[in-house]
């Protein structure tokens, strides 16, 4: 079965992943982030522009935030990781809660299930092509969420 890579959402996945472990309480949000041309909402497998450049053959990646109460908790936030290297350098930047925190602050709202106001993640997708050292040519990606405290 051959996949269209181009057509491969993962906002819907990042999502799907998320709807088990975090529960949405609000139907209705009245805070908003104010837009950026480096974040948005979702991506493209693999050949986005908001992925940062692979090293050798290792894996592109895309980071994100969700940001919890009272924001609306099922929009992802992927930033662009070719200009923010960090999670805590692309908040404090461009979305507005997070912005004039420390890192100190940052860290404790997003790295701890008490108090904790912003999911951190990052897609990862395999290299692809042919060769020992790359995956078969096949669309390949994992998702790897942040935090000290294990998720539910």
């Amino acid at each position: 079965m051959k996949y269209k890579a181009s057509h491969i959402s993962l906002r819907l996945w990042v999502m799907c992943v998320l709807i088990g472990s975090v529960h949405f309480t609000r139907a209705a949000y009245s805070q908003t982030i104010t837009p950026s041309s480096y974040w948005k909402n979702s991506v493209v497998f693999e050949n986005d522009r908001f992925f940062a450049d692979a090293l050798s053959y290792g894996p592109k990646w895309v980071k994100f935030m969700i940001i919890l109460d009272p924001y609306d908790a099922s929009k992802v936030y992927f930033q662009d990781s070719r200009k923010y290297v960090y999670h805590y350098d692309a908040a404090v930047s461009l979305l507005d809660p997070f912005m004039g925190m420390s890192a100190q602050q940052f860290n404790e709202i997003s790295l701890f299930e008490q108090n904790q106001r912003v999911i951190l993640g990052t897609v990862l997708v395999a290299p692809r092509g042919r060769g020992s050292e790359r995956t078969p040519d096949c669309p390949e990606y994992g998702i790897q969420f942040v935090r000290h405290d294990a998720f539910p």
